[in-house]
């Protein structure tokens, strides 16, 4: 899970948001498989990740100016 909250971390830096919720929520949808002791913190950070791109998305969205 490491490797795909880093490749994700990349991916919003790159402005590739929806890639990087897509990874997220693949990896929250299979947080069964990881052991108990770990998986309360994965299943933080990718929350915080799903929440940051979000957020950066709508930081890179143009402003309306009427």
């Amino acid at each position: 899970h490491e490797t795909v909250l880093t490749v994700a971390r990349e991916a919003i830096a790159k402005g590739r948001f929806a890639d990087a919720r897509r990874m997220l929520f693949t990896l929250l949808a299979e947080a069964d498989r990881f052991p108990v002791e770990s998986r309360e913190d994965m299943e933080r950070r990718a929350s915080f990740l799903i929440a940051a791109s979000h957020k950066r998305e709508a930081e890179s969205l143009p402003e309306n100016v009427e």
